[in-house]
């Protein structure tokens, strides 16, 4: 009997493109109009875009149950934030989970698969990197255990009371 939570966790690809994938959150679906991931794979860089997309994909159905997506600033944060302005940075534009899947831990796997491939940008390139993200300020508790901060606040006529979360990821002594 096969697992009914076997995952895979890979970069999106162009044949991904008309697969569908909403999270039912008006605000976060405003990027996929089409309610598939093709705009995703248009924002990803091997369709030349600027963002790495990661897809959490359950295997036993072949079901798209999340995605992310990251920019790597390594040249400087592309944020007018005097904490990060300018440092190594990897911004974590979108994190989501489709609707029917959403508050049953796969969020919590699909943002600690982040964390991996952060570390690993750490180590690779043997310097301190700062993570952030922008969220509604009701979804603080999410990131919870992440070790990040709020550094601002501020009002987004998108998505209303907003926050910048941070944190700097250290290399480890020793390797």
């Amino acid at each position: 009997m096969p697992d009914p939570y076997e995952i895979e966790l890979r970069r999106i690809a162009n044949a991904d493109a008309g697969t569908a994938f909403t999270t039912g959150d008006n605000a976060f679906d405003t990027a996929n109009p089409s309610g598939t991931l093709q705009e995703y794979v248009a924002r990803d860089e091997v369709d030349g875009g600027e963002f790495k997309v990661y897809l959490l994909i359950e295997t036993t159905t072949g079901q798209v149950s999340g995605l992310a997506s990251v920019r790597y600033e390594l040249d400087g944060a592309q944020i007018p934030n005097a904490l990060v302005a300018e440092q190594p940075a990897i911004y974590l534009s979108r994190i989501g989970i489709i609707q029917p899947r959403q508050h049953t831990g796969l969020g919590h796997l699909l943002l600690r698969f982040q964390y991996f491939i952060y570390r690993s940008e750490v180590r690779n390139h043997g310097i301190a990197i700062w993570v952030y993200w922008k969220t509604r300020a009701n979804l603080t508790p999410f990131f919870e255990g992440t070790g990040a901060e709020v550094i601002h606040e501020y009002y987004d006529p998108t998505w209303g009371r907003s926050v910048i979360m941070a944190h700097r990821i250290e290399p480890r002594i020793g390797g």
